[in-house]
């Protein structure tokens, strides 16, 4: 809780502090210390971050310091993190998922591609649903994110089912309808409650935009 509220402070007074705390002998505060210098915004700390990821045994404290230096949009961030989505984990894909959580913070429509492969089957929820995120935060106008979208409502893992028609009602596309109103026939209640959301969203939507 310390580490995170000097993140929350930021500034450069801070860093001392949390780079020592990276040295403790807890994997909760050195994962703490990492989530707080991405939340610091001090550029310095891209380096001490970059060397967490290379160096850390703990995955989900690897997969924070991912999170945190995708945050601070250092220079190099991005191709820093690519390179860690080859990483395999023993456990849960997470270094693989925090690179994706982190270059999802970049915001950068080069990566689309890059998103795109990891909503494939074959890696676990997660990591499928944060690549549709950062998918729809770096080129949420991209024609393949809406075809995607399209095709995942017929996974068969339910929380990408679920993912995909909350962000597909996102987009505001009307040839979208016929789709999200074949859903709310689905026999899977929080599919309906997901489709009808969408629909309304976009009904909202096409309202506010056809406003003088």
């Amino acid at each position: 809780e310390a580490a995170l509220d000097l993140g929350r402070i930021g500034g450069s007074a801070v860093q001392p502090a949390l780079s020592k705390a990276l040295g403790s002998p807890d994997a909760r505060v050195r994962r703490a210390t990492a989530l707080a210098l991405g939340h610091a915004g001090e550029a310095s700390a891209a380096d001490t971050l970059r060397r967490t990821v290379e160096t850390e045994k703990a995955e989900d404290v690897v997969a924070a310091a991912e999170i945190s230096l995708g945050r601070l949009r250092a220079p190099g961030a991005k191709d820093f993190l690519v390179r860690q989505l080859r990483r395999e984990s023993r456990w849960w894909d997470s270094v693989r998922l925090g690179a994706l959580m982190g270059l999802g913070k970049l915001g950068d429509p080069s990566l689309a591609s890059t998103f795109a492969k990891y909503t494939a089957p074959g890696y676990v929820q997660e990591v499928r649903i944060a690549a549709m995120t950062g998918w729809e935060g770096a080129a949420p106008e991209d024609p393949a994110f809406a075809a995607d979208l399209r095709r995942l409502p017929s996974d068969r893992n339910r929380s990408v089912r679920l993912a995909a028609i909350q962000k597909l009602g996102k987009l505001h596309r009307a040839e979208d309808l016929p789709l999200l109103e074949a859903l709310q026939k689905d026999p899977d209640p929080s599919v309906v409650v997901f489709a009808t959301d969408g629909i309304d969203e976009y009904r909202s939507f096409a309202k506010t935009a056809a406003k003088p």
